[in-house]
């Protein structure tokens, strides 16, 4: 888990380039591609079961 200060500077840094959007984390970004080749389903509940 990355730190909170760690994940707003990195924020901060691709605002300032112009970026529209930012995974910020390995892991995050693995999960997101993953995501993309997933059933709906399967990633509901794996949501549901990371927010529980």
């Amino acid at each position: 888990m990355m730190k909170s200060e760690d994940v707003a500077q990195i924020g901060i840094e691709s605002m300032l380039k112009g970026k529209p959007s930012l995974v910020a984390g390995l892991m995050n970004a693995i999960t997101i591609w993953l995501n993309r080749f997933s059933p709906r389903s399967l990633s509901t509940a794996s949501a549901y079961h990371l927010m529980k």
